[in-house]
């Protein structure tokens, strides 16, 4: 997959712009406040329906604006595809080819990877954020993920609607059997998924690190469903006194380990290291299983990574396309694109 063209007006700090990529590696670069990050927020947004930043739509639509609106020109396994994205603020609105799309439509045509210096930290500590990102990466792989991650997510909302409201209403018994179908199979997913990555990972050399993943519920695919059932038995008095659901899914826990020690608990640089060795791992299993290359985002690169990191994704992925951003140019990539402040 090929990101050709981006045109994009009323996004952030943008006004307008036009801009046009090479197939390998592409630099935008420009001084702070030209909109670099805006243009990578836009791309990331069209995929995943939300930005990488924790920012309401209405926050990306410039001031004396009402709406945003942008165009990406992709190309998808050589047939040439159109991803419109728009919104006024109150809901985001996506089309391929003309027609209305959802999200995971859009990524079977154009799945970007995005790494930044600004949120690499969160992402090794906090949990939401790595199960986000571990989320993210898992629907690259699996089109039928982020079903199970939609229908459970619903019967969630709906459980904790009721436990807030009737905490001991019959009603609770439906949802829960829609969150043990789904959650089983989002766990079983995790665990297959965990197992290839760290596979992954071995094959770089690597042995030192792996992901741990810790589901709130534990599931073996002989009694998955057992175990979750009599586990929401388990908990049915705490639920109700909490008045939220508190196992299944939306409640595990992942984890980056080096020789045993949680990679939270490491040097900055070492976190930044090894953060990106998983986004690597995961981009060689991408392959391995789309038979192409996820795009490559990467907002302040030459902040994000090393110079020894920078040469690997230059020379080992050659049929990667990458978009990074910095303020500075470097004659090393394909093309580069100067950006300046709007009026």
């Amino acid at each position: 997959m090929i990101v050709k063209r981006l045109k994009i007006e009323g996004f952030r700090n943008i006004r307008s712009r036009n801009l046009e990529f090479h197939p390998g590696k592409n630099l935008i670069h420009g001084r702070n406040g030209a909109g670099k990050t805006s243009l990578i927020e836009s791309m990331f947004l069209a995929a995943f329906g939300k930005s990488f930043l924790n920012v309401r739509l209405s926050d990306m639509i410039p001031r004396r604006d009402t709406v945003f609106d942008f165009q990406l020109n992709v190309d998808h396994r050589r047939n040439p595809r159109e991803i419109h994205c728009f919104s006024q603020g109150r809901s985001l609105t996506l089309e391929l080819d003309g027609h209305r799309a959802q999200t995971a439509e859009i990524r079977d045509v154009f799945y970007p990877t995005f790494f930044s210096s600004a949120t690499f930290m969160q992402e090794i500590e906090s949990v939401s954020h790595l199960r986000r990102m571990m989320n993210r990466f898992i629907c690259g792989v699996d089109p039928l993920y982020i079903r199970y991650i939609l229908s459970y997510n619903q019967a969630l909302k709906q459980k904790n609607h009721l436990l807030r409201l009737r905490p001991h209403a019959a009603e609770i018994t439906g949802w829960n059997q829609v969150m043990i179908e789904m959650g089983t199979r989002i766990v079983t997913t995790r665990q297959k998924f965990i197992g290839e990555l760290n596979r992954e990972i071995r094959d770089l050399g690597k042995a030192e690190m792996n992901v741990v993943y810790l589901p709130s519920v534990s599931i073996n695919a002989e009694g998955g469903r057992n175990a979750f059932q009599d586990e929401l038995h388990r908990v049915r008095e705490i639920e109700s006194r909490y008045q939220r659901a508190v196992v299944g899914p939306h409640r595990d826990r992942f984890d980056f380990q080096r020789d045993h020690i949680a990679l939270r608990y490491h040097s900055s640089g070492e976190k930044k290291l090894y953060l990106l060795l998983a986004y690597i791992a995961f981009i060689r299993l991408f392959q391995r299983v789309n038979r192409e290359y996820p795009v490559f985002l990467v907002d302040d690169y030459d902040t994000a990574m090393d110079q020894e990191n920078v040469q690997v994704f230059m020379d080992a992925y050659p049929d990667m396309q990458v978009i990074a951003t910095s303020v500075n140019p470097n004659d090393r990539f394909d093309h580069q694109v100067e950006l300046t402040r709007e009026n």
